[in-house]
């Protein structure tokens, strides 16, 4: 019995091995630097897919969604493919923190949205995936063309409804969360650093928006103040709603345009110090502290002003920002 055992876990473990592909590596280490940015896909044209990106598979394009987070557009995948996939700009990322909002739309075989890191080409790189027809937030490598999985994570997904999906990844470490709730965590040490994009599976019929990555390197609050410049986004178009990153030491973007009535959230994406969101003229207050990553905190603007905040744990190394409301 014990010899029968041994042969079949001998099998099992040729046979997950014989399913992974060939990682190809073309970043080996971490870039010194890399600019945080944010896609809300409104100042994009429609009916592409947006300036900067590559697309690997799929059919990518930008277009209106009425119930979009930050309206008028989103950027949607509507084509069948095995893996529907594209990097959203050139950038190269170490240790960072990709957030998205997703809508599961559709689809008979899948019903996925999925967000990839350490990109190195179309056929390497990271996935974190969620899915609303297998109710699941699974960790994958893509290597060589061929999908193997890292871990899975049980959590009902969604369809048909806007959910928010977040990858930390740092060093060897990979963690995903849905709706801030932490789902999946597991080490790989195959990819160390590439470009973030987003994915889908098979039918699946799914749009994101708000997409916001944040390096995770010591000494980058001045980068990631720039979230929102190097995308194309302007910053004086004001949102509906919008959101902040929170790290250690910045606020990303440092400057947020919003109309009237918008709620802008804030959310802790990376670091482990502490935090609050604090009005200078006293018009709003977070917990202090706020919890650790994944915590929010959320401010309904009525009427129109330049409103400061600051971190009052990190105000004098310069975590401050300002909400503009239009």
């Amino acid at each position: 019995m014990l010899r029968l055992t041994a042969v079949l876990a001998l099998v099992l473990t040729i046979t997950l091995t014989a399913c992974e592909g060939t990682p190809t590596v073309k970043f080996t280490s971490p870039p010194s630097t890399g600019e945080a940015a944010s896609w809300s896909f409104d100042a994009e044209s429609v009916s592409s897919a947006p300036k900067g990106a590559e697309v690997f598979s799929g059919s990518w394009a930008v277009r209106a969604e009425s119930d979009a987070p930050s309206k008028p557009n989103a950027l949607c995948q509507t084509a069948d493919a095995e893996f529907p996939a594209i990097a959203l700009s050139p950038t190269v990322y170490g240790d960072v923190t990709v957030t998205t909002r997703f809508k599961a739309i559709s689809g008979k075989t899948d019903q996925a949205a999925g967000i990839i890191a350490r990109v190195q080409d179309k056929d390497n790189y990271y996935i974190l995936r969620a899915n609303a027809l297998e109710g699941n937030v699974n960790l994958y490598k893509y290597a060589g063309g061929r999908r193997s999985g890292i871990k899975d994570g049980s959590m009902k997904v969604a369809s048909g409804e806007w959910q928010e999906l977040r990858l930390e990844v740092s060093g060897e470490s990979l963690r995903g969360f849905l709706n801030g709730q932490l789902v999946v965590e597991a080490t790989d040490a195959t990819y160390k650093a590439g470009r973030v994009g987003l994915w889908t599976k098979a039918d699946s019929v799914t749009c994101f928006d708000d997409v916001v990555v944040t390096p995770r390197v010591a000494g980058s609050a001045a980068s990631a103040a720039t979230a929102v410049a190097r995308t194309g986004i302007p910053s004086t178009t004001p949102a509906r709603s919008g959101r902040v990153s929170m790290g250690d030491n910045f606020f990303a973007p440092d400057e947020l345009v919003v109309a009237a009535g918008a709620t802008v959230t804030w959310e802790i994406v990376s670091g482990d110090a502490q935090h609050d969101v604090v009005s200078v003229d006293k018009f709003f207050q977070s917990n202090s502290p706020m919890g650790r990553g994944g915590d929010t905190f959320s401010y309904t603007f009525t009427s129109p002003g330049e409103y400061k905040y600051v971190c009052s744990y990190h105000i004098n190394e310069g975590m401050t920002g300002k909400i503009v409301v239009k």
